[in-house]
């Protein structure tokens, strides 16, 4: 998404900067993965595209030197991603709150019938 902290993580070609390397791809891809994931609210399969981003941030940040300023800037626009991701998840479960509140309840001829006593045994002797 072009005006958002997180867009250059998942663009081609860093436009300030040199080509990217295959790690940095590789993040970009998972981060499109992510997006994609919480975006159509499939959570199962973001909590899994989410642990691979780690490992890909971890590979990006390895192949850089220890001083280089891209290593910050990967780093911010991480956190970033992680902000909108729970920002998006915390506005979806709201929606769906509301949505849940606003339902009528079943009628009563489709409730279960209340569960009688329940008897016991006692066994004496």
């Amino acid at each position: 998404m072009p005006g958002d902290p997180v867009s250059r993580l998942d663009s081609s070609p860093a436009p300030d900067g040199p080509p990217r390397g295959a790690a940095v791809n590789a993040l970009a891809e998972a981060v499109a993965r992510l997006r994609k994931a919480i975006e159509s609210e499939a959570y199962p399969e973001a909590r899994t595209t989410l642990l691979d981003l780690r490992e890909r941030l971890d590979e990006a940040l390895r192949g850089l030197p220890a001083a280089d300023p891209q290593a910050g800037q990967l780093l911010r626009e991480a956190g970033a991603l992680l902000a909108w991701a729970r920002r998006t998840v915390l506005a979806g479960r709201a929606h769906a709150a509301i949505r849940l509140a606003r339902l009528r309840p079943l009628p009563a001829a489709y409730r279960a019938a209340p569960a009688g006593p329940r008897h016991s045994w006692k066994f004496e002797g």
